[in-house]
Parts: C-alpha cells; sequence; structure tokens
C-alpha cells in the first residue's frame, strides 16, 4: 500500500507541474494577445477544447483533408467554454493534455482517444476519477501526420465533450 500512495503522490505531483506548465502557456497567450497584432507567439490559440454539452451528444468525427491544411502541433491549444486541450511537439514527441477550469469539473469518467491520422494511438485515457486530474499523454510521432484527440468526461458536473480539434506534427 505504501508503494501505491508513493505512486499517486508521484501522479498527482506531475500533475501539479502540468497544471504550472499550462498556467504558464495560458498566461503567455494571455500577454500575447494583449500585445501588438502583428507580434508572432509561438503558441496558436484556436477554437476548439473540450466544451459542455448537452445529454446525447455525439463525439465529432475525426478530421479529414491532407496535414498541410491543419496549423502545427508545435505549440498550440484549443479552447472551449469550460476547459481546454493542450498540444506541443519538439522533437519528434508528442505531449498533450487536457484542463478542465475549475479542476473539480474533471471529476468523473472520462473517455479520451488520441489519433494520428484517422488512427488510434496507445495514448488515450479511460478511467473514473474522483479528485481534479489533468488527462495527458504523450507519443512519438513522425512528420506530416494529423493528430487529434476525442474526448468525454461524466461526472457531477455535467457532460464535456471534445470540440473539432486537430494539428499536424
Amino acid at each position: 500500500m505504501r508503494r501505491h500512495r508513493g505512486m499517486r503522490c508521484n501522479i498527482l505531483s506531475r500533475a501539479a507541474e502540468f497544471v504550472v506548465v499550462m498556467t504558464a502557456t495560458v498566461t503567455i497567450i494571455s500577454e500575447a494577445g494583449a500585445s501588438s497584432a502583428s507580434a508572432s507567439t509561438a503558441t496558436e490559440q484556436t477554437h476548439g477544447g473540450m466544451v459542455r454539452v448537452a445529454s446525447g451528444y455525439a463525439l465529432p468525427a475525426a478530421p479529414s483533408g491532407a496535414a498541410a491544411s491543419y496549423p502545427s502541433c508545435d505549440r498550440i491549444e484549443y479552447v472551449g467554454n469550460k476547459s481546454y486541450i493542450a498540444v506541443q511537439e519538439k522533437d519528434h514527441r508528442l505531449q498533450w493534455g487536457i484542463v478542465m477550469t475549475p479542476l473539480e469539473n474533471s471529476i468523473g469518467k472520462w473517455d479520451v482517444d488520441t489519433y494520428l491520422s484517422g488512427k488510434k494511438t496507445t495514448s488515450g485515457f479511460h478511467r473514473t476519477v474522483t479528485v481534479g486530474y489533468i488527462p495527458h499523454g504523450s507519443l512519438a510521432v513522425p512528420a506530416n501526420k494529423v493528430f487529434h484527440v476525442q474526448a468525454e468526461v461524466v461526472g457531477p458536473h455535467g457532460t464535456a465533450a471534445s470540440a473539432p480539434n486537430a494539428c499536424r506534427t
């Protein structure tokens, strides 16, 4: 049991680190948005992310089209009405995370699948959490693939699902 508690602390510690990184990213994005429109930033913010939905909502279909038509996965956030999906890629390693705001909106049953050019990856997340949690994962990615996340959380604060999102590696 001690090892389990140690693992739990490690997971919670890593989740806390992820929150700090994502909070810093949001701060940078907010500050960049307040600066001159002609200024270039390393982070792109788009609509999408996780949104509150009514019952009976179906997850959106996988994106289609050429990889070149999507924004880069280098550093991007998809912002929804109650959360965001953050994606970043460096040296063919992609990391993703879903941050619900406030964090207690992440309590419940999560079903998250990630895809590369329409093929499901092993970087999904399928469990029920009883404390605020940030689903996240990472995977090795080849160049010029389309990455997207399909996610849903059902909990005491309602249902949230991913809106369309996709980026190219």
